[in-house]
């Protein structure tokens, strides 16, 4: 954690594992960013303990940052999981704000400085999410039905209605927008509960976690369709037997997820009625109030 004060200004923090094929296309999305002249950015990119050449890419992109001015960073995070990965990209961030960029995803030219001018000054708001528009990697005839019924779990598609989503619950990872002192406060106190839980790591739904956490601490969730990029999805994507694996990997990151539901029910007015009810089914506590 950082121990001075950041300024003003958003860091773009991109986390990969094994995403040579992919980080070239992400990384150029990002050299084309219109940034007003008053706007301080930087991108920090973090290798996810990758087996490929995924850093070397990144590294030759080096003197394409440089040209443009554009600061660029990079390191490892040898600890397996996004969690980790953004973690030490936070740790490492000059700037108030923060974009988590995933390595398939294709920021649309406006994206930092729209996500900028949505986030700033506006303590209320915990986090920002977008529109996210698939990109095929064979563009098929026919989409399976599955697929389309479920594309929010590829983060893929819109977020809601423009404005204050908190009853939502969840915005995705991918192209999110946060304030980077939250995200460190949010977990100063209370480790994340998706590892050294006593029941297993939790790989995915790091994102739905701090969502419920801000929520939690009395923050906003928000969303934009000005916000736009564009997500990669490749073929094997689209097989049957990687819907059942995701499915089944979001299935059981509810062994946590629902701690935090539970505890957001007893918070919402709405539940008041079921609050003894709700007691006797809680968990041990997550720590949270």
């Amino acid at each position: 954690m950082k121990t001075t004060n950041r300024t003003e200004g958003i860091s773009v923090i991109i986390c990969s594992y094994n995403g040579e094929k992919k980080i070239k296309a992400t990384l150029s999305a990002i050299l084309e960013q219109k940034i007003p002249s008053f706007l301080s950015w930087e991108v920090i990119f973090i290798d996810n303990n990758s087996s490929d050449n995924t850093l070397s890419n990144v590294k030759n992109y080096s003197s394409l940052f440089e040209s443009k001015k554009i600061p660029l960073s990079f390191y490892s995070e040898p600890k397996k999981g996004k969690f980790h990965a953004l973690n030490r990209g936070i740790s490492h961030a000059n700037y108030q704000y923060f974009i988590v960029v995933d390595d398939d995803n294709w920021l649309y030219p406006n994206y930092v400085a729209k996500a900028f001018e949505l986030i700033h000054n506006k303590p209320y708001i915990g986090a920002i999410g977008s529109y996210s528009e698939p990109v095929f990697e064979h563009t098929p005839e026919k989409l399976p039905k599955w697929f389309k019924n479920n594309q929010g779990c590829y983060a893929i598609g819109s977020q809601g209605k423009d404005g204050d989503v908190t009853e939502r619950k969840h915005l995705w990872g991918a192209g999110m927008v946060s304030q980077t002192e939250l995200y460190e406060k949010m977990y100063a106190e209370h480790p994340s509960l998706l590892f050294d839980n006593g029941i297993e790591d939790i790989y995915i739904a790091e994102d739905t976690e701090y969502c419920l956490r801000l929520i939690l601490k009395g923050y906003q969730l928000y969303y934009s369709s000005d916000l736009k990029l564009k997500h990669y999805v490749p073929q094997e994507r689209l097989s049957y037997d990687y819907w059942e694996k995701l499915n089944s990997n979001i299935r059981n990151s509810y062994k946590i997820i629902d701690y935090y539901n539970a505890l957001w029910k007893l918070k919402n007015p709405k539940y008041k009625s079921k609050i003894r009810r709700l007691r006797l089914k809680l968990a041990p506590s997550t720590g949270i109030s």
